[in-house]
């Protein structure tokens, strides 16, 4: 037990667990490059270990702590340390704020993983939210009208449909159950990502993929044809860039395309390598084609039939696309009835797109099957009727169902002058809560987001629809036509919508805090020393020269006034710099002050007021309409205890020459 306790209170742990955690900071960020950020996150710093898998790059090591596992053990080791060696002392009193506000950005950066949400919010203008989505995860939903503005929700996360187990092949959990709903759901089937096909968009799409080969092969079957079919193909960009990527393959020269086809095509032996590269060249580009449809359609809805067209092209590459024409329906009801689904990767990066959860399942009604139906986030509500009940049930993002309204009364958008690049957006806001009567209107903007309750609501996106002020401008730079020209959409009202990333984070102020502690705690280290320093080498009084004063309580009351100063702007504004500021800075004002009252460390406490006072003036003067207006009086209090101080010590010094412990 003993050594156990001496490894967790050794130096050297700490050392070691500071440089695995640089290293670990460099490789997760080069993982980023391939992992994309949201999965690099999860896997490198949302973990406790890291595992090589196959296909990692090569400098993936077999196995490496991950940011869980060495946060919690550098928490452990300072933690140990402190009980082990913590004795209060106001000369080290700066190393102990900074082992302290270390210590609060692990634990607030652990709270941060586990508890931290973020959603996000997107609406019209005139449109008003009481909810907000998840980027990522979904739910299955049964709605019911509840009143004429009200509907009854009954909500299942994805979670719940996941197999539970380690092994691969576990089972899906046992049935579920709700008190407001009168049957059974029993999920058969479940997916982080899927295409729902129609099965005569697969047949339509199959067709065409078959009509375009078939005219792909009479167009190369016959040597004769390379020369002819290259003097059109050269005149479209597209079919002369699969030419040069057909001649390449070959080693031929692209230089002079067509004379170079011509060459090849008077040699039989180099025209029939010719054609079946060129064939073969086509033949990928348009399967190539095929594909992105689907990828197209994925991240921005259009074309309509792209999953249909990238599955029969991945059937064509597998030499199964008369597997088009077999029906493989997963549901026996709704809209979903016939549908076929069509597992794909799991996205984990928001950069590629998301997920289209989707599940099949099964609604029992004492006990009896009434069928299954198919829900996915491509799909509309469906209507299910049990026990004379109707409910609309739908896989869709997760809600997260707010007390209060959010309407979107103006989106603007600027952009830089001659470019789409954006310049300014902004969100007008109006909050209607009916708990506390409040009804506001209030502006977002990139840089200063909205806080309001538990969460916050930062400036995301934004959509330029056909009209509304600012559309002259973006669409000048969009099309190089002067602004004049869409003056008529400029005096139309509406038109656009806005999009909030929302985030709710019950440490919010846990890394503000924590870096106030550490940077307080190295200037009352420094300035410590400094004073000593002065002290042998000025002949100026030590750091710990004291006497006692009348005028020192004044002084120790001016210490602790801008607290609370800055806890009344923060109760009335909410300002998160006040909030951080109030949660740090009594603690430290209390010792110090305390010091003062009893006429000890004035010289230190002198100087301690003095530098902060004079950092603070340039930039209260340059965000003088900000921040910078709440920084006066706590620099006035602080300047007025400077002098009271500076007083006494300097008014004491002759007669006092013994320095107070």
């Amino acid at each position: 037990m003993s050594s156990l306790w001496k490894f967790f209170t050794s130096l050297r742990l700490t050392v070691w667990l500071l440089g695995i955690s640089v290293l670990l900071v460099f490789l997760g960020s080069l993982a980023q490059v391939n992992e994309g950020l949201w999965n690099a996150q999860a896997r490198w710093f949302k973990s406790f270990v890291v595992v090589r898998h196959a296909g990692d790059a090569w400098w993936v090591p077999p196995v490496f702590p991950g940011g869980h596992l060495v946060g919690s053990l550098l928490l452990m080791n300072l933690l140990a340390a402190h009980f082990k060696r913590f004795k209060f002392s106001f000369e080290k009193f700066g190393i102990q704020l900074t082992h302290f506000g270390v210590i609060v950005m692990i634990i607030g950066q652990g709270i941060t993983d586990k508890k931290q949400v973020e959603s996000f919010l997107g609406f019209e203008e005139g449109e008003a939210r009481n909810f907000t989505e998840h980027h990522r995860d979904a739910e299955l939903v049964f709605l019911r009208e509840k009143d004429a503005d009200n509907d009854e929700v009954v909500a299942f996360h994805e979670d719940l449909f996941k197999p539970r187990g380690l092994l691969v092949k576990s089972k899906l959990p046992a049935d579920l159950k709700h008190e407001k709903l009168p049957f059974t759901l029993r999920v058969h089937e479940f997916g982080m990502n899927g295409d729902v096909l129609s099965p005569a968009s697969v047949k339509t799409m199959a067709e065409r993929l078959k009509t375009a080969l078939a005219t792909l092969d009479g167009k190369f079957s016959t040597a004769e044809a390379l020369v002819p079919v290259a003097e059109i193909d050269v005149a479209n960009v597209e079919r002369a860039m699969t030419w040069r990527r057909a001649m390449k393959r070959l080693g031929g020269s692209n230089d002079e395309l067509l004379a170079e086809v011509k060459r090849r095509a008077a040699d039989p032996r180099q025209a029939a390598e010719l054609m079946a590269a060129v064939k073969k060249q086509f033949r990928e580009d348009m399967l190539g084609a095929f594909k992105q449809a689907g990828e197209r359609a994925r991240k921005f809805g259009e074309p309509r039939m792209g999953p249909e067209m990238q599955f029969v092209a991945e059937l064509e590459e597998a030499g199964h696309l008369a597997d088009a024409e077999k029906e493989e329906a997963k549901a026996t009801n709704g809209s979903g009835r016939g549908a076929r689904i069509v597992n794909r990767a799991e996205v984990k990066d928001d950069k590629q797109g998301r997920n289209f959860q989707w599940a099949v399942f099964e609604i029992l009604e004492g006990g009896k099957s009434l069928g299954t139906w198919l829900a996915s986030s491509r799909l509309n509500p469906q209507e299910i009727e049990v026990a004379g009940q109707k409910w609309r049930v739908q896989m869709r993002n997760e809600r997260y169902y707010l007390p209060y309204n959010l309407q979107l009364v103006r989106a603007r958008q600027e952009v830089y002058q001659g470019t789409s690049q954006a310049k300014v957006f902004a969100s007008r806001v109006r909050i209607i809560n009916p708990n506390t009567k409040e009804d506001r209107s209030t502006d977002i903007t990139m840089n200063n987001p909205l806080r309001y309750a538990d969460l916050t609501f930062y400036q995301s996106t934004m959509g330029q629809g056909e009209r509304g002020p600012g559309t002259a401008a973006l669409l000048s730079a969009l099309s190089g036509r002067p602004p004049s020209d869409f003056v008529d959409m400029e005096e139309k009202e509406g038109g656009r919508n806005s999009g909030l990333q929302v985030v709710g984070n019950p440490s919010m102020l846990a890394p503000y805090t924590g870096c106030l502690l550490v940077g307080f705690g190295m200037l009352w280290q420094f300035l410590f020393h400094l004073t000593r320093f002065l002290a042998k080498r000025a002949g100026l009084p030590p750091p710990d020269f004291g006497v006692p004063h009348p005028l020192l309580p004044v002084c120790a009351l001016l210490i602790m006034l801008p607290d609370v100063f800055l806890a009344w702007i923060a109760i009335k504004n909410g300002t998160l710099f006040a909030l951080a500021v109030v949660a740090v800075t009594p603690f430290i004002r209390g010792v110090l002050a305390w010091q003062v009252w009893r006429g000890k460390h004035l010289v230190f406490s002198m100087v301690l007021l003095l530098v902060p006072t004079i950092l603070a003036v340039p930039f209260a003067l340059k965000y003088q309409e900000t921040h910078g207006s709440m920084l006066w009086p706590v620099s006035i209090a602080q300047f007025a205890a400077f002098l009271g101080i500076a007083y006494v010590v300097f008014s004491n010094r002759p007669r006092t020459i013994s320095a107070h412990a």
